[in-house]
């Protein structure tokens, strides 16, 4: 991959799991076991300021159930908190 500066990118995504979903080892945001029965909404952007250097930005929002949820107790709906994430890559 060839990082042009000066370039960008920006996304918007959607994800929903069913049921009984399982995807572990993607480098997914959320962890594993909310990947259950979940849906959310995540935007970001990239900038490119320099030669092989990457400035990233996320937020993840609207992170919820889609059904009820099995637990020990009983079952529940779960609402997981917002939440941004910033990193810098450098390729060497």
């Amino acid at each position: 991959m060839i990082w042009t500066p000066g370039s960008w990118h920006a996304y918007l995504d959607y994800k929903a799991f069913d049921h009984d979903s399982f995807v572990g080892g993607t480098g997914a945001d959320l962890p594993d076991r909310y990947l259950d029965g979940s849906r959310s909404f995540t935007t970001g952007i990239g900038y490119v300021p320099a030669r092989n250097l990457l400035l990233e930005a996320s937020y993840t929002f609207g992170a919820k159930s889609t059904q009820m949820r099995d637990t020990l107790y009983t079952p529940e709906n779960f609402t997981l908190g917002d939440y941004t994430r910033v990193q810098m890559t450098y390729k060497f």
